[in-house]
C-alpha cells in the first residue's frame, strides 16, 4: 500500500512501530530508485515538515505495518518547545538529502557506496536564497554544483531578453562546462526555489577527476547533451516547459 506520494503536501509525520516500508524515488529516466527501508523505530514524513516543500519521495509499505502517525502542525509545535528535538530533525534531514543526492545524481549513480561516501565529502554545503545568482554568464564558475535541495533555473542572455534554457532539481549538476573547458559560463544559474547547494571548488574537481577518471567521462558526457540543448533552444527548435525541454 502507497502512504503518500512523491510531490504530495505533508500532512503526517511517522513512526514504524511495526512492519516494514520502503522509500523510493523515480529518476528523470523513469526508473525507480529504492532510497532505504525502515523497519520498526525507524521514522519518515520528516522532510517535508522541515523544508516546508511537497514529499521528495514515495513511501510504500511492503508488509502489514502499524504506523504511528503525528500531524504536521502537532510536531512543529513541539519541535518550537523542545529545541533538541528541531535539532536532531534538521540533522536526519541533511542526512537524507545526502543519501537522495548520491542515489539520483549521475556523478554518484555508478559508484559503489563507499566511494559515494568518499566524493561527497569532499563537496561543501552552502544555503542559497530565491533570487540569488550562483554563477553568472560571462564569468567563470566557481566549482561544480549538486542541487541538494530546492530548485535553481538555467539562464542565457539573447539580446535584450533572457531565456530559460534549463530548469534543475534535487540531484542535477551545474557548472561542470565551465570547469571542464576551464571557461567562462555559457550561461546564468539563478535559484527558483530556496535550498542547498553542494559546491566542489575548481582545484577540487580537477583533482577528483585525477582520481576518477570516470567523473571525467560523466561530466563530459554531461557537457554534449547540455550544448546540443543550449543550440536547439537557442536556434528555435526547442523551448524549456515545466515538462522539460520539449521540440517545437
Amino acid at each position: 500500500n502507497i502512504i503518500f506520494l512523491d510531490k504530495e503536501a505533508p500532512q503526517y509525520f511517522y513512526v514504524v512501530l511495526t512492519g516494514k516500508v520502503k522509500i523510493t524515488l523515480q529518476r528523470e529516466d523513469g526508473k525507480e530508485v529504492i532510497l532505504s527501508w525502515l523497519r520498526e523505530g525507524d521514522f519518515f514524513g520528516e522532510m517535508a515538515l522541515v523544508s516546508g516543500a511537497p514529499r521528495a519521495a514515495t513511501v510504500i509499505a511492503e508488509a502489514p505495518c502499524e504506523l504511528l502517525e503525528f500531524r504536521a502542525d502537532d510536531l512543529l509545535a513541539i519541535a518550537r518547545e523542545h529545541p533538541h528535538l528541531a535539532s536532531s530533525l534538521r540533522r536526519f534531514y541533511r542526512q537524507r538529502l545526502l543519501a537522495n543526492a548520491m542515489a539520483v545524481s549521475p556523478l554518484f549513480r555508478p559508484f559503489p557506496r563507499g566511494d559515494r561516501k568518499l566524493i561527497m565529502e569532499r563537496f561543501r554545503s552552502r544555503e542559497v536564497a530565491e533570487g540569488e545568482v550562483v554563477i553568472r554568464e560571462g564569468e567563470p564558475s566557481d566549482g561544480l554544483y549538486v542541487v541538494l535541495d530546492g530548485g535553481v533555473d538555467v539562464v542565457k542572455r539573447r539580446e535584450a531578453s533572457e531565456v530559460t534554457v534549463g530548469r534543475l532539481r534535487e540531484g542535477d549538476l551545474f557548472g561542470e562546462m565551465s570547469c571542464l573547458r576551464k571557461a567562462p559560463a555559457s550561461a546564468s544559474v539563478v535559484v527558483r526555489r530556496a535550498g542547498t547547494l553542494l559546491r566542489l571548488p575548481r582545484k577540487d574537481f580537477d583533482e577528483l577527476v585525477r582520481t576518477y577518471p570516470q567523473i571525467l567521462e560523466l561530466v563530459s558526457e554531461l557537457c554534449e547533451e547540455r550544448a546540443e540543448n543550449l543550440g536547439a533552444i537557442l536556434s528555435g527548435h526547442a523551448q524549456w516547459t515545466e515538462d522539460g525541454l520539449v521540440l517545437v
